[in-house]
């Protein structure tokens, strides 16, 4: 996929549901590692990749995992695959988007971790 996701994105301002503050503004073409390829539709709200203000320091909100972050929102809303491949998937995109491997594996154990946090929340 062609890299220009800063002209993709439209920010909206005030509190949205569950943070979904912007707006894809044109499809975003991926293939999974299954092979499948998918298409993030024009005006998908998404959270980018959401962490709390206090971390931006270490997980900044921007950066070049931002592809894998929209495409993990956009898996989760189709409710087809179950959280560990979401973010399998958001991993092996940033791992070809973003060179830094280390926030790689930080924010995929981030994910899994909050994915166990809302299975145990749920039983």
């Amino acid at each position: 996929m062609e890299k220009r996701i800063e002209t993709a994105l439209i920010y909206r301002k005030g509190k949205q549901p569950e943070g979904r503050n912007w707006i894809v503004k044109e499809p975003l073409k991926f293939t999974l590692s299954t092979g499948v390829k998918i298409v993030v539709p024009a005006l998908f709200a998404t959270a980018l990749s959401s962490s709390p203000r206090a971390i931006w320091g270490l997980f900044p909100p921007f950066g070049d995992f931002i592809d894998a972050a929209i495409l993990h929102d956009y898996l989760l809303t189709l409710k087809v695959y179950d959280r560990a491949f979401c973010a399998r998937e958001m991993l092996n995109r940033s791992m070809h988007d973003n060179k830094n491997r280390l926030d790689n594996w930080a924010r995929f154990l981030a994910v899994r971790a909050y994915d166990f946090y809302i299975n145990r929340k749920t039983k």
